[in-house]
């Protein structure tokens, strides 16, 4: 009897917890040293090989030409090994470990090929910013930050009452800099929620992660106070006492809320109106704006970052500027607006008076 609970019992649970040992703690050990070191070296040779002088367009369009094919390469060759161990499976019925071990191993190589095509594109976003900070220190400043991994502050998210309901905050392409005068920030912001679902079905509860926001984030301040009350203007919502303005159009595509209708007819004029319906007509979803004193924050949605080479289509660095410099056009246009509201900021002899 003991023999029986020995091989058929403490055997299996021994091995079962060798393999998730192995598969816990060993494997990601050894995987996440191997490919930290792979990426210290990668940049390592990123850096001399770009960083340390001026880059031609043509050499950033090859190097990227090689990366973007590479990436693919790497996936769909990877896909097609990591579905031969299932696909023999099928067409063999049942196997005995010994003969399945083999095919295991090349499925194992296909999984590696794709983590190493996901994690190459590391090197896209490296290159396209390349493409990125002249433009960016062009229209920001030449002292002004760049962070293709950083993004807005948490707490101005928070402050700025655009989103609620959200749990994470996450991003890239983080700007810092200054725009006619006005220190500025912004970057490329998804705001996300995991919600606990039950499946009816199966009976089981699973994890759902929502998305609540996806997009550009710009903050302004501004030198002088904007509003008297704070006023926001979001896509077209139901319920809550939104406040009418005086074209229906605008009406029909945003709802304004303000503690002071006065202040919502004093800063919304007919002119501002229409930029903000135009940086909303441009979007890939909903927009979003506030002003609170000093402040003015814009979300602005999109399903795409703003300084990407792209996935699906083979990168060419000069539409890549023209949509680089479109995009935080679209963003600027507001404060220009913003600067040329004679009601906020006075005539151009008052802001140009020391």
């Amino acid at each position: 009897m003991m023999a029986l609970v020995f091989w058929f019992l403490m055997v299996p649970l021994a091995l079962i917890a060798l393999l998730w040992i192995l598969v816990k703690i060993v494997v990601p050990s050894l995987f996440f040293k191997a490919a930290n070191k792979a990426q210290t070296a990668l940049d390592r040779r990123f850096e001399e090989e770009f960083l340390s002088g001026p880059v031609s367009d043509q050499k950033v369009q090859r190097k990227m030409s090689v990366v973007f094919w590479r990436n693919w390469a790497l996936l769909v060759f990877g896909l097609l090994l990591t579905i031969t161990p299932i696909a023999k499976i099928i067409s063999a019925g049942k196997m005995y470990l010994t003969d399945f071990f083999p095919y295991l191993l090349v499925g194992a190589l296909g999984v590696g090929l794709i983590v190493l095509g996901l994690a190459s594109l590391r090197r896209s976003k490296q290159l396209a910013a390349l493409i990125a900070v002249p433009i960016i220190r062009e229209i920001f400043g030449a002292d002004c930050l760049y962070d293709s991994f950083g993004h807005i502050p948490d707490d101005r998210i928070a402050a700025s009452g655009l989103a609620d309901d959200y749990e994470d905050v996450s991003g890239s392409d983080f700007v810092r800099g200054s725009y006619r005068g006005v220190p500025v920030m912004f970057s490329d912001v998804r705001l996300t929620r995991t919600e606990r679902r039950h499946d009816s079905n199966t009976n089981e509860s699973h994890d759902h992660v929502i998305e609540v926001f996806r997009g550009r984030w710009l903050v302004a301040d501004f030198d002088r106070e904007l509003v008297a009350a704070p006023l926001t203007v979001l896509e077209r919502r139901s319920g809550g006492d939104s406040i009418q303005m005086e074209s229906e159009a605008f009406n029909r595509q945003f709802s304004v809320y303000c503690a002071d209708a006065h202040t919502a007819f004093y800063v919304l004029t007919p002119h501002f109106m229409e930029r903000l319906t135009a940086v909303d007509a441009a979007a890939d979803g909903d927009s979003r704006f506030n002003f609170c004193q000093n402040s003015l924050q814009i979300a602005v949605g999109s399903k795409l970052d703003l300084f990407e080479a792209g996935f699906f289509k083979a990168p060419d660095v000069a539409a890549m500027r023209e949509r680089f410099r479109r995009e935080i056009g679209r963003l600027t246009g507001v404060l220009d607006e913003m600067l040329a509201h004679e009601r906020l900021f006075g005539s151009d002899a008052e802001r140009r008076a020391p």
